[in-house]
């Protein structure tokens, strides 16, 4: 989406030359051979070459060893899994390095008691792909594809359909393909350095040939096909950093180059098509609305960036396609409140500070029912909803809750409704949770209002973990990442924390962002009393902490 109409091209540039830095400066990356032209891998020496290939190998035999069920019917990680992740003796991410002559995809015939189904077919000609290569393209066929967007009803996956076969033809894509794909195999292995060497490849190369394609592209006649293909390359490295946890904080850069190419692709849509375009504007809009979701840092500009987005009747227009909702959902409305919720966080900020009454006390309350006022559109449920108005506070200031819910006779009201439809709904609702949980602490921000907080929001900790849990193991659990992060924030029970480190690890694969949530919410927990909610996760993740979860 074209957030920030007015950022020249040149600054789009800088930002990904900053992505490119933050990359680069973190490893020491070996070049990996994936590019469409090349049959070999270059070298300097024998010796060179022979360390390449046995480091290839290597990661090979550790990825077989972290290859799970590939039955569309298996399960995601359970109770069993559990166990297996929190024991001491045992380390799920790592595995021997035994180097043998087989790659993985021979290893996956071989070793078929590992698996349910044979390896994903690629489904097009891919001989001028590596090994390695191959190997990351199959898990971004079978489990990468699937976590970049939630589907609604009819709606086919471009990430798994579209997107490939320009990736076929494109280097370019195919780098950004095998970028977003190689996720997992870090989350796999990690403190594998030469698993480092081969991802940090994968999104360095992407990155450059990015930038390289941004110049050209600028002092071009801007063609459909190269827009769209800078923006499609775009948005894969925005989902690569989303899904590693934002390790590199760099997303940021990545949305922000974005700007000017969504502006100008908005423009071609009728040449390339709705499908595409309004998955990829959609996509990068609500990876910058999910990147606000959280306490404002000094100097930052996202939430004005949405802001204009919303002003300029961008995202309106986005929202008037009939193929717009794959991402957002039934929450864009919802999205829509988070600049308000920041400045009203600036003004309570200052409110606290000075002394004078700017009004937050009346403010909170208009917020709290605006939030609370928010239902799916009615082609998608009856009637369901925590209110969380006046009427239904309690001594601490916090909602009733459940009880609520009953008495409204709300309980089931979504029954005649589809089960994936059931789980957008209950995803949309975990989102107004925490949008719930973000004006109470922007509110009772006060050091003598801290315990006042810490009881009030335990019954909104309680409804969210219940729309949470009706979402696992749907797609539209892929929107709900940093929800659950955020909600563990406030988790004080024990069962309420356990319940969130369940919804964290029932992945499978392991996921980075997974175990970037669970090291945040571990820290938090075992920290001071202070360090709480959206406070405790901005202090731990320090100014560079992205934090967005897609």
């Amino acid at each position: 989406m074209g957030i920030d109409s007015d950022t020249p091209s040149r600054e789009a540039i800088e930002y990904l030359s900053e992505a490119l830095k933050r990359v680069d400066g973190k490893t020491k990356p070996v070049e990996p051979c994936h590019s469409l032209d090349c049959s070999s891998p270059a070298t300097s020496s024998s010796s060179s070459s022979h360390s390449r290939a046995t480091r290839a190998l290597a990661v090979d035999d550790a990825l077989i060893t972290n290859w799970p069920p590939t039955s569309p019917d298996s399960p995601r990680l359970g109770d069993d899994w559990l166990d297996v992740f929190q024991s001491p003796t045992i380390d799920w991410f790592s595995s021997p390095l035994e180097t043998t002559g087989l790659g993985l995809s021979a290893l996956l015939q071989k070793e078929v008691g590992l698996l349910r189904a044979p390896p994903t077919p690629l489904g097009f000609a891919s001989s001028a792909l590596d090994s390695m290569s191959q190997d990351v393209l199959r898990y971004y066929i079978q489990y990468t594809s699937e976590l970049l967007m939630s589907k609604k009803s009819g709606a086919d996956n471009i990430w798994k359909s579209t997107v490939l076969q320009l990736a076929e033809s494109d280097e370019l894509v195919m780098n950004g393909v095998l970028a977003v794909g190689s996720v997992h195999l870090s989350a796999s292995m990690p403190q594998n350095q030469a698993v480092e060497e081969i991802t940090a490849g994968y999104l360095l190369k992407s990155i450059t040939g990015l930038r390289r394609a941004l110049k050209a592209w600028v002092s071009s006649d801007k063609s459909a096909d190269d827009t769209l293909r800078l923006m499609l390359v775009t948005s894969l490295l925005a989902e690569h950093e989303c899904l590693s946890g934002n390790h590199h904080g760099s997303l940021q850069f990545h949305l922000r180059a974005s700007y000017p190419v969504a502006k100008v692709l908005e423009s071609q849509q009728r040449a390339i098509g709705e499908e595409l375009v309004t998955n990829l504007l959609e996509s990068m809009a609500y990876m910058q609305s999910i990147s606000c979701l959280r306490f404002p840092t000094p100097g930052e500009s996202g939430a004005s960036d949405l802001l204009r987005m919303i002003q300029e009747g961008r995202l309106a227009l986005l929202k008037s396609s009939n193929r717009f909702g794959n991402y957002f959902g039934c929450t864009v409305e919802l999205y829509e409140m988070v600049p308000a919720l920041h400045k009203f966080y600036a003004t309570r900020e200052l409110e606290i500070r000075t002394g004078r009454d700017l009004g937050c006390d009346t403010k909170f309350t208009d917020l709290l029912r605006d939030i609370s006022s928010w239902q799916p559109q009615k082609g998608h449920y009856r009637s369901i909803g925590a209110k969380h108005t006046d009427e239904w506070y309690n001594e601490n200031g916090g909602f009733v809750g459940r009880q609520h819910r009953n008495a409204q006779g709300t309980e089931g009201a979504e029954d005649n409704v589809d089960t994936n439809e059931q789980a957008m709904i209950a995803s949309g609702l975990a989102t107004q949770n925490v949008l719930v949980l973000f004006l109470y602490s922007a509110y009772l921000r006060h050091p003598e209002d801290h315990d006042r907080l810490k009881t009030a929001v335990q019954p909104i900790v309680d409804d969210a973990l219940e729309q949470l849990d009706r979402v696992r193991g749907t797609t539209w659990e892929n929107t709900t990442w940093w929800a659950t992060v955020v909600v563990g924030a406030y988790a004080q029970a024990r069962n309420q924390r356990r319940r969130v480190e369940r919804s964290i690890l029932a992945c499978a694969p392991p996921l980075l962002l997974a175990a970037r949530g669970l090291e945040l919410l571990r820290a938090l927990w075992d920290g001071p009393d202070d360090l709480f909610g959206f406070e405790g996760l901005s202090s731990l993740a320090g100014p560079a902490g992205g934090l967005c979860f897609a």
